[in-house]
């Protein structure tokens, strides 16, 4: 499972074992407003975001990218479900380095069952929607743009997984397929060098409201042809 993982989720630690007391259940986010709230203010005060919406958006796309290496990933690689209620985390800032996984989360595909269509009722259609629903009480965190945020995680979880590139676009196809909704989200498409994967996304995370004004690498203000480079 750990080099399930280091594939899956190559940029930070994924810890199997039981969590440190300060780790943050996933499901908590929904369950309690107050937890949602504290690291949508953990966002705010490590990026300097002018506007709450901004904060909560970038806390959203960080979460989501996170959520779906340690839970959708392992399905689309190694047909292994993680359920996301037993997934912790620590809201560290800008990001979450460390993940911790209940070794109990994890199970095998049932036989004959399809693995994808699992995870996206667990994931998305589940975990995220009741998220999605809870960050609506936030100023500018309506559905529309908040699954913008999930899609934008969902794709760039891909485009960072250690796997053959036609294997993660069809299992991404499939998704969509599954999930609607995520076609308004973005397309997940090869690199204008064919090496690697992108997310162009189409929904805005207003990471450009910081004091610098810096629009991030997948901005949908910035052309196709800047974001495939």
């Amino acid at each position: 499972m750990r080099e399930l993982y280091a594939a899956c989720c190559p940029e930070a630690e994924v810890v199997i074992g039981p969590p440190p007391p300060d780790a943050i259940r996933c499901a908590d986010l929904i369950r309690r407003p107050e937890v949602l709230r504290s690291l949508v203010d953990v966002e705010e005060r490590s990026s300097g975001h002018i506007l709450r919406a901004s904060a909560a958006r970038t806390f959203l796309s960080c979460y989501a990218i996170r959520l779906c290496q340690v839970t959708i990933m392992p399905t689309v690689i190694g047909d292994v479900l993680v359920h996301p209620d037993g997934v912790l985390l620590r809201g560290d800032g800008h990001g979450f380095g460390v993940v911790y996984v209940e070794p109990e989360a994890i199970q095998p595909v049932p036989e004959l069952a399809s693995g994808l269509v699992i995870a996206a009722g667990r994931v998305l259609e589940g975990h995220m929607r009741a998220l999605a629903t809870s960050l609506s009480v936030e100023p500018g965190c309506a559905w529309s743009p908040v699954a913008g945020q999930i899609g934008f995680g969902l794709g760039t979880a891909m485009a960072r997984a250690h796997a053959p590139k036609e294997e993660l676009l069809e299992a991404h196809r499939l998704l969509v397929e599954h999930v609607p909704w995520l076609a308004g989200t973005g397309r997940l498409v090869e690199s204008s060098t064919g090496d690697r994967l992108v997310f162009l996304r189409s929904k805005c995370c207003l990471w450009w409201t910081i004091p610098v004004e810096d629009e991030c690498r997948s901005c949908p203000r910035r052309s196709d042809a800047e974001r495939l480079g």
